[in-house]
Formats: structure tokens, C-alpha cells, sequence
């Protein structure tokens, strides 16, 4: 006799995926910073004559044309290799506690996230935190994404 064991409904098996119509991603580089990609939306407006107007995508890879999603593995880690300039030190975290989720249990619990990392820190006066890097004037690479999110918003063609 196989028996499967019980899926709860709260875990998702897939997720919508796919280009969005009228529209187009598209990615800016930003000199110095090879790594750093950050995605917009060209929109196509009804007016021909208009040029399209490029918005920030916050959406992620679901919105791209050939998006593969694992929802076991988790989205790609864009910001890892930023991280791991740092130096920082993995740690293991601290079990899931039922206050953690609003005290809910049983059948109502979603299960962990399947794609879970252990949690880093940084060691003696090591910077961590923006705020901290931005004080010591030093300007990190999710710095550069932020401004290039807004400096590049505008209306192309």
C-alpha cells in the first residue's frame, strides 16, 4: 500500500510566471559595479508618438519571459556575492517559536520555508547595517542599487 503523506493546503506548489503585456523588463548595468542589475519595466503607451515610459520592477524573476521557479530552492540570491565581500560569519539561528507565528498551531501552521539559511553576523566593530557603512562613507552596492532604481526611472525612446 503507498501512501502519501498529507500536503497542507497552505503550502503553494507553483506560482504565476511570465512576461506582462504591454511591456517589456529589461535590466540597467551600472558602470563599476558589474554585478549590480537592476530591473525595470518599459511600458508601451497606447500614443505612438509617445516614448515608453520605464518604471522600477520590484517583482522579481517572475515576471521575466523564461522564469524558472523553484519554489523549494527560493529566488536567486542577488545580494549574495555582495554579502560575501563583506566578511560576514554565519550563525546558527534560534528555533521557530510559537509566538513567532501568532501563536498558531496545528493545521493552521504553514510549514518552514524548505530554501532556509542560516542568518550572518558581523564580528567586533565590523560595519553591518547601511546606516553604518553610509557613516563611514563608504557606499556599498545596494546603495548604488537604490539610487540607480530612481535615477533611472524616466520616460525612454
Amino acid at each position: 500500500m503507498n501512501v502519501q503523506p498529507k500536503r497542507s493546503s497552505l503550502v503553494p506548489e507553483t506560482v504565476t510566471t511570465g512576461p506582462l503585456p504591454g511591456s517589456r523588463k529589461v535590466y540597467a548595468t551600472v558602470p563599476g559595479f558589474p554585478d549590480v542589475h537592476v530591473p525595470f519595466r518599459e511600458i508601451i503607451l497606447t500614443d505612438p508618438n509617445e516614448p515608453t515610459l520605464r518604471v522600477y520592477d520590484p517583482f522579481g524573476p517572475y515576471t521575466e519571459t523564461d522564469a524558472g521557479i523553484d519554489l523549494a530552492k527560493g529566488l536567486k540570491r542577488i545580494r549574495e556575492p555582495w554579502i560575501a565581500r563583506r566578511g560576514f560569519a554565519p550563525y546558527q539561528g534560534r528555533s521557530i517559536k510559537d509566538e513567532d507565528n501568532g501563536g498558531v498551531a496545528g493545521d493552521k501552521l504553514v510549514p518552514p520555508c524548505p530554501a532556509n539559511t542560516n542568518p550572518l553576523t558581523g564580528e567586533g566593530a565590523q560595519y553591518v547595517t547601511q546606516y553604518e557603512f553610509a557613516r563611514a562613507g563608504i557606499i556599498t552596492e545596494e546603495m548604488v542599487y537604490a539610487a540607480h532604481k530612481v535615477a533611472r526611472q524616466r520616460r525612454v525612446g
